[in-house]
């Protein structure tokens, strides 16, 4: 196999069916001299190349592997994110956020997800709260021609850029959460907001900016953890999801404190009131929808094989789809395509 150029390369780049080789002045194929470069243009051809994959397991309708060729972060991002977490080492969610800020293969997930409603070649794609730029990478991997993601905290911001420097249609910005987005009416095709308005003040005001930005025709994605599932999914607290949001928050703090609490506990309960400002359910999905003039429709596993999360029982899904069993139905998370 010889690719050059399509498959997300620089187009002095070409890749011989063994290894990347950077195209000489005299059109032959010479290995790379600036190591950090031949590393940043294996990164972008291995997530070219597990889109590729995702697309056809997809049509094939079977699962894809949890498997990437390489490594897709850059080495200067990596340093970055142990500095950053480096004061997290002793702590029980150390590994979990490690993962979260180095992993691309959930979010290559949840692009496959979207492709299967709305083709990505091309497509005008914005990321809200896009942490790390995970997603940001994902939907850049499946073809998009311009990829915006935003964040409110400028360390974050920072880190998304390190990670996503040099790829052409591709900007992490910093927005303030008070103020309208910076972008015109109608200007993209995709929206994507996951694991995000479980952390919103305001939600009318935002979902009215996410659907004022959205083309007419175009989809967004949008999903949270579900408050029927009963472990808190930011701690992995149980029971929290099932009682009102503040007083959920204050058994947590309470249990936290208890002599007879681990220390994995202690912090894990501490942590609740820190991580969400609201419950979600399907009727917030809903009501999300109505706020950006869409419709709604919910996504279950076992409709799409790139679904990135851990499968639900059978009747849980089953419950989901009935339509006096979504708002009961204690699936993890509730996952909404909205089409405006």
């Amino acid at each position: 196999m010889t690719a050059q150029g399509g498959w997300g390369l620089p187009e002095d780049v070409v890749f011989d069916g063994q290894r990347l080789r950077q195209v000489g002045p005299d059109g032959g194929h010479v290995t790379f001299r600036d190591p950090a470069a031949e590393q940043a243009a294996w990164a972008t051809f291995a997530r070219r190349l597990q889109a590729q994959r995702l697309r056809a397991e997809a049509a094939a309708g079977v699962p894809s592997p949890d498997c990437l060729l390489m490594d897709p972060n850059p080495p200067a991002y990596r340093a970055a994110v142990d500095a950053f977490l480096d004061h997290a080492r002793d702590s029980v969610l150390h590994g979990s956020l490690t993962q979260t800020y180095l992993g691309v293969n959930f979010f290559l997930g949840w692009a496959g997800l979207v492709e299967a409603h709305r083709p990505l070649q091309g497509a005008r794609v914005y990321a809200s709260g896009c942490g790390m730029a995970g997603t940001v990478l994902a939907y850049h991997a499946f073809g998009a021609a311009e990829v915006v993601g935003t964040e409110i905290d400028d360390e974050t911001v920072q880190l998304g850029r390190l990670r996503t420097r040099g790829l052409p249609g591709v900007d992490v910005r910093l927005i303030d959460p008070a103020r309208p987005l910076p972008f015109p009416d109608g200007h993209f095709d995709v929206v994507e907001s996951l694991d995000v308005i479980e952390h919103v003040t305001e939600l009318e005001p935002y979902a009215r900016e996410l659907g004022r930005v959205l083309a007419p025709g175009g989809v967004a994605i949008v999903g949270a953890p579900n408050r029927m599932y009963p472990v808190e999914q930011h701690t992995e607290v149980r029971w929290v999801p099932w009682l009102p949001h503040e007083l959920g928050s204050t058994v947590a703090s309470i249990g936290a404190r208890l002599p007879s609490a681990t220390a994995e506990q202690r912090e894990r309960r501490a942590g609740v009131a820190d991580v969400r400002t609201a419950n979600i359910s399907w009727r917030t999905i809903e009501q999300v929808a109505r706020w950006m003039d869409a419709t709604p429709q919910r996504l279950h596993r076992r409709d799409h094989p790139s679904w990135p999360l851990n499968p639900d029982p059978a009747w849980v899904e089953w419950l989901s789809r009935q339509p006096r069993g979504a708002n009961l139905a204690p699936t993890r998370q509730v996952i909404g395509l909205l089409t405006k």
